[in-house]
């Protein structure tokens, strides 16, 4: 593949979160989920994963996902074989 694309078009709104200051903090995560959910349905997927840039001292996957609707057999994997802290893209982010 030669082409880039974005997931969202040059000069789509810069906000891609905009979650109100008036979003009581329990309904947080939930709102949260459901802008992911439209997103990804919108772009033609079917799950999403949002993880934490990863620390020195919170470095597998688990403790970096903040949330996703991976299958838990697939989150198990990724854990367990250790994908996120020897992943080449990881790597070169750091």
């Amino acid at each position: 593949m030669t082409r880039r694309e974005r997931a969202a078009p040059n000069c789509a709104e810069d906000n891609a979160f905009p979650l109100s200051t008036a979003v009581p903090t329990g309904e947080l995560k939930a709102e949260l989920k459901r802008r992911l959910e439209d997103m990804t349905k919108a772009a033609g997927f079917d799950y999403y994963l949002l993880v934490a840039f990863p620390r020195a001292d919170s470095t597998t996957f688990l403790e970096n996902r903040i949330i996703s609707n991976w299958p838990q057999n697939l989150t198990d994997l990724y854990d367990e074989v250790d994908l996120f802290y020897c992943s080449r893209l990881v790597g070169a982010l750091k």
